[in-house]
């Protein structure tokens, strides 16, 4: 069964995603008497949270609990995600690979400027670029079914991303750089443009 309500951690003793407040691996253990402490609750499925972990830290979040309670949601074939690219006009070059279940809604969301300043590479490098009056292109790479099947899909593309030479914004701890077992038959068919 899905917890109902996850809370993520930004600043804290542990760092990550929670089902719980109270209790010896709860929310309040993390940031009750940590100075700085940022945390938000009120997440209802762990792809919010994630994203929101992601778009605060730059790289994936601990889960901080039993995660068969997430096997309905990360197994749920009936969901589509896609895997998308966000293209840089001027030079032709991706700069973003990512994967989202409301692709509209993540669109919107890295087009928005944002009052407060991010520092975040991908938000810095679209505000470059929409400050010059250059709209980003994005280009929707892969269909998913399953947030798994979609992770592993991203990973793909960013490794294809940087086994081409492109510089990625994303800062995934697992995507700064090839891991050592890639191959070149690995890669996958960029699209046409590229």
């Amino acid at each position: 069964m899905r917890p109902k309500n996850l809370y993520v951690v930004i600043n804290g003793r542990k760092l990550g995603v929670f089902n719980l407040w109270d209790g010896e691996n709860g929310v309040k253990q993390q940031v009750h008497g940590f100075s700085g402490a940022l945390y938000k609750g009120g997440f209802f499925s762990i792809d919010e949270a994630v994203y929101y972990f992601k778009d605060n830290k730059g790289y994936n979040p601990e889960i901080n609990f039993n995660t068969e309670l997430l096997e309905d949601e990360t197994c749920d074939l009936s969901i589509e995600y896609i895997t998308y690219m966000i293209v840089d006009p001027q030079l032709n070059h991706p700069y973003y690979v990512g994967q989202t279940a409301n692709y509209p809604d993540r669109k919107r969301q890295h087009l928005v400027i944002r009052k407060k300043i991010s520092r975040r590479k991908v938000e810095i490098y679209t505000r470059t670029l929409l400050d010059s009056e250059i709209e980003p292109r994005f280009i929707i790479l892969d269909k998913q079914f399953g947030l798994i099947e979609s992770l592993k899909s991203e990973t793909q593309w960013v490794y294809t991303c940087l086994s081409q030479g492109y510089n990625l914004t994303n800062c995934w701890k697992e995507h700064r750089k090839l891991p050592v077992n890639w191959n070149k038959e690995d890669e996958l068919k960029f699209p046409n443009f590229l």
